[in-house]
């Protein structure tokens, strides 16, 4: 007689308590330039702490990832201003498709191996987000995960930032022409901007157009027109530069701004590539607490300037950059 398949099922609660299943790094006082772990081109990256003291700390995370979640249950700053960020840390060697981003508040999971109880432990253990729709896409080879969305989305795919459009010379003209900047990401990160032409007389030439924000990155900006007679690449064919990454802070109860907190995601200036090269896109920057915020947190997702050569290429968009209570976000 034949034996039957017993299916693994599991339901975790969603909200605020998704973070609670974390290991916790404990309350810590960080001080100096703070290097977190994260996986090159991986899934979002959860760091927990339990009381978080930032005294003049930089923390960022070590590698470009699909984003970073700071969680902690108190943040204070003292001594000197702190800065939080993911500038020029956005996810660029891969491209998937596009997807909403929020904190969901139920994650049901089936599988018919208990694998898939070995695997949901490595997740968290690896700080692995259990909200990223893509670690999930990643391993439906062995499980299935449905997730219920929660009551507002961080990152909203359609709300990215477009790239700008490209500049263009021709006829019986001299100089430079630059293209449009990229678009601000009013529900996500900021597009690429175009990149600018230069030729004389007599001769056609354009920028390329500048990429679209995605929601793991902003957008990449338009190549110049490389040559006369020729066209400059898009953004996301030309991927220079360092597009902002997806940065959220959540924290459970009060946040003491204290001398100062930066929180950012922002684009980094091209460098190193072709000439009149459009700016990238800034990312996605959020704060979110249950507690009382004292202070007033910098909270930003610029977008960055293009590498000049003779003109002028456009500026990325910046990325949606804000923050909210754990009450008006249903948490």
């Amino acid at each position: 007689m034949g034996v039957k398949a017993t299916t693994w099922r599991q339901t975790i609660q969603g909200g605020k308590q998704l973070f609670r299943l974390y290991p916790s790094r404990g309350n810590q006082t960080l001080t100096g330039t703070v290097t977190l772990p994260s996986t090159l081109n991986g899934p979002i990256q959860v760091t927990p702490f339990d009381t978080l003291t930032l005294n003049g700390a930089t923390v960022t995370v070590e590698n470009p990832c699909r984003g970073h979640i700071l969680y902690c249950k108190n943040l204070i700053v003292t001594g000197a201003a702190a800065i939080i960020h993911m500038n020029g840390k956005g996810c660029t060697g891969i491209d998937w498709e596009n997807y909403d981003l929020d904190i969901p508040a139920a994650i049901a999971l089936a599988s018919l191996t208990s694998n898939a109880r070995t695997l949901l432990q490595r997740f968290l253990r690896a700080g692995w987000y259990l909200g990223d729709p893509q670690l999930w896409k990643d391993h439906a080879g062995v499980v299935q995960a449905v997730l219920t969305a929660g009551a507002n989305k961080i990152i909203d795919k359609t709300l990215l930032g477009a790239g700008g459009y490209f500049a263009a010379l021709s006829g019986w003209y001299s100089g430079c022409m630059g293209g449009a900047a990229g678009a601000a990401g009013t529900g996500g990160p900021g597009g690429g901007g175009a990149g600018s032409a230069y030729c004389g007389i007599n001769y056609v030439q354009w920028g390329g157009i500048g990429g679209k924000g995605r929601p793991w990155r902003g957008g990449f900006g338009g190549q110049g027109g490389p040559s006369c007679q020729s066209q400059g690449l898009s953004g996301d064919q030309n991927r220079q530069g360092s597009p902002g990454g997806v940065l959220v802070v959540v924290v459970e109860n009060d946040v003491t701004v204290g001398p100062g907190l930066t929180i950012a995601a922002n684009a980094l200036p091209v460098t190193g590539g072709t000439n009149e090269t459009g700016g990238c896109g800034g990312g996605r920057a959020k704060l979110l607490y249950g507690g009382a915020l004292t202070g007033t947190p910098t909270i930003t997702a610029n977008g960055a300037a293009g590498q000049s050569g003779n003109c002028s290429p456009a500026a990325g968009g910046a990325g949606k950059a804000d923050s909210s209570t754990f009450t008006a976000w249903g948490l």
